[in-house]
């Protein structure tokens, strides 16, 4: 088994179009990169974090 299967990260991503031992080795695959998959995901967790009050819907500075 590899160092990253042995030590994931509860968040741990990988793109749609990683390598599979990458991809087998996330705990969640999103979508591949050439479709924006990772500024979908981050516009998403960004949107539910702000509608649960979560720290990514706040300004830094509190405004």
């Amino acid at each position: 088994m590899s160092l990253i299967a042995d030590r994931r990260p509860p968040r741990e991503l990988a793109v749609a179009n990683a390598a599979p031992e990458v991809r087998a080795a996330a705990a969640r695959v999103i979508g591949a990169d050439t479709d924006d998959g990772v500024a979908r995901w981050i516009a998403g967790a960004s949107a539910a974090a702000a509608r649960s009050g979560g720290a990514a819907g706040r300004h830094p500075a509190g405004a």
